[in-house]
């Protein structure tokens, strides 16, 4: 098992177990709160699991009705997960609404409720300076990104921890404020990967700062007098390029082949996130020369 795939799994599992721990205490303690939290959790696992979801079809090949792979199918998933998040969190904010102006009554088993949100904190923690150092290590901005996500996850935890602390201490409206919060936190997540699964689907442009690390190669090599139409576009967990390049001077086919896939594993180097780049190339253009005859004049 690679690193990439074992921090993967570790942050899914870590999600699910969380989800099901706060789920549980939550109902038992009465805690909206603790509720709130686990579905932020579940939202979190959704997405990591339509994430590995679209790697494992990604690797189906391609067949005659889909020549270009399946690999758009995480981004379907992800929206019609995120859909559904976006209504449970409404759901949520209502509920957390309520709980401000008419707060319930003392939670039953408080420390139980307390001792899960520690937990899920140090989980958190943990999980999240793992996948830190493994996404540096392997130099992976995907992993580094979810360590970051994982830190939010702790820092909801905490939240959730002064809110329960907050109840046993008769101050019921904390928790109602909480659940507005993190339920506010959750639609935005979810709106955010609505926006981008449908620019996935749309093939929008995904970053510029990768565009321009890929413009800095192109500009960079020797080889090449110019570039033109250079196309990024985002399928699944991949990014696919494109571009068309003029070399300096005429040379053979074999070379030209030699070129591309050494510019192209140039540009992985720099943006690991890119699984395939296409470069057509184009006979170079011939300078331009001017010359200048002299023209002996006739004298009449």
């Amino acid at each position: 098992m690679n690193k990439k795939t074992k921090a993967a799994k570790i942050s899914v599992f870590a999600a699910l177990f969380l989800s099901v721990l706060k789920i549980i205490f939550g109902f038992v303690t009465g805690s909206g709160a603790l509720i709130a939290d686990a579905l932020h959790n579940v939202a979190d696992l959704f997405a990591r699991f339509s994430g590995w979801l679209g790697l494992k079809i990604a690797e189906r090949e391609p067949t005659e009705k889909f020549p270009y792979g399946y690999y758009k199918t995480e981004n379907i998933a992800a929206l019609f997960v995120s859909l559904l998040i976006v209504y449970a969190s409404v759901e949520l904010l209502i509920n957390g609404y309520f709980r401000i102006f008419a707060p319930p009554a003392k939670l039953f088993l408080p420390l139980a409720g307390l001792a899960v949100s520690l937990v899920s904190l140090i989980v958190s923690f943990l999980v999240a300076r793992y996948q830190k150092k493994t996404g540096k290590k392997i130099n992976s901005q995907n992993i580094i990104a979810n360590s970051r996500e994982s830190l939010l996850d702790a820092l909801s935890s905490f939240i959730v921890f002064i809110a329960i602390l907050a109840n046993m201490f008769n101050i019921y409206y904390v928790e109602g404020v909480i659940i507005v919060v993190i339920s506010l936190f959750i639609f935005r997540f979810s709106v955010i990967n609505i926006r981008n699964s449908v620019f996935s689907l749309m093939d929008a442009s995904p970053s510029k700062d990768i565009e321009g690390k890929v413009k800095k190669v192109l500009s960079g090599l020797p080889e090449i007098q110019e570039f033109e139409g250079l196309k990024l576009r985002k399928s699944g967990p991949f990014i696919f390029g494109e571009c068309t390049i003029r070399l300096k001077k005429s040379i053979d086919a074999e070379k030209a082949h030699k070129i591309a896939d050494e510019i192209e594993e140039r540009i992985k180097e720099v943006a690991r996130e890119i699984e395939s780049f296409a470069l057509n190339i184009e006979p170079c253009k011939p300078k331009r020369q001017r010359i200048v005859l002299p023209v002996k004049s006739r004298v009449a």
